[in-house]
């Protein structure tokens, strides 16, 4: 009946959207485009792979190392201490609940957010991390009001990490500057 489009038509496809996008944002073609890019397109591979095998393999979060290196040319606002402790604001609290509460997060959560801590730094990785929360929380909100998953029913959290990320990385400025506006009255 229908032939389904193959994997590599649909991954071209993806990339050319993706530049589309970040040419559009970036306002054309230069390193800090090819970066954010890099990062999209990673991440969308990261979404997709864990959505359909809940793991994200290595070398997929290893990746994402290059445009890390391209961001302390594209980004240098960013310190290299606010990169290391970007590292570490999400991924440590993330492990050291997994050693409290067992699968709460997988091993590959853990590591794809240190590496995008290196990438966006200590403020705009909380951001992500908060956004990721938020929008995954509603959707396990959503699995269980429709009885299509239980209580110790596990989802893909990979997906939103994507998300908060790329989120966070073209907004996570400005969403941070409106949050302590908001605060402070």
């Amino acid at each position: 009946m229908g032939r389904s489009i193959p994997r590599r038509v649909v991954a071209a496809a993806v990339a050319l959207f993706l530049a589309g996008i970040t040419w559009y944002y970036c306002g054309g073609f230069g390193l800090h485009a090819v970066m954010i890019w890099l990062v999209c397109l990673i991440l969308a591979a990261i979404a997709y792979t864990d959505f359909k095998t809940m793991r994200i393999p290595n070398r997929m979060t290893a990746a994402l190392l290059i445009p890390a290196f391209l961001s302390l040319v594209t980004e240098p606002g960013i310190t290299l201490l606010s990169r290391a402790m970007g590292g570490l604001a999400v991924s440590l609290p993330m492990y050291l609940m997994t050693l409290a509460v067992p699968e709460s997060f997988g091993g590959g959560d853990i590591k794809l957010m240190a590496v995008c801590g290196l990438i966006l730094g200590g403020p705009r990785i909380i951001a992500a991390a908060f956004l990721s929360v938020v929008s995954g929380g509603c959707y396990a909100i959503w699995l269980l009001a429709s009885h299509k998953a239980g209580r110790g029913s596990h989802f893909a959290f990979g997906p939103f990490l994507a998300a908060g990320v790329v989120i966070s990385l073209l907004y996570g400025d400005k969403l941070l500057a409106w949050y302590l506006g908001f605060l402070r009255g």
